[in-house]
């Protein structure tokens, strides 16, 4: 009876670390997925940062112009 507990408790174990695994390895994937994101976000900062800085180079050379 003894030994049968604590094989019980031995396989309850091993499932609970074989249940961390998939739970690291989906947060691995999702954590790798939101630095993606980020960085795609960033880019887009950087882009809509130098079109919103070339129209504003663009409009002042056009007002000077006309000047």
């Amino acid at each position: 009876m003894q030994q049968n507990n604590s094989d019980n408790e031995n396989t309850k174990e091993k499932d609970l670390e074989l249940n961390d695994k998939p739970k690291t390895e989906s947060a691995v994937r999702s954590n790798s997925k939101l630095s993606e994101l980020a960085s795609i976000i960033r880019l887009k900062q950087v882009i809509a940062l130098t079109f919103i800085s070339i129209t504003i180079i663009l409009v002042m050379k056009f007002l000077l112009f006309l000047v």
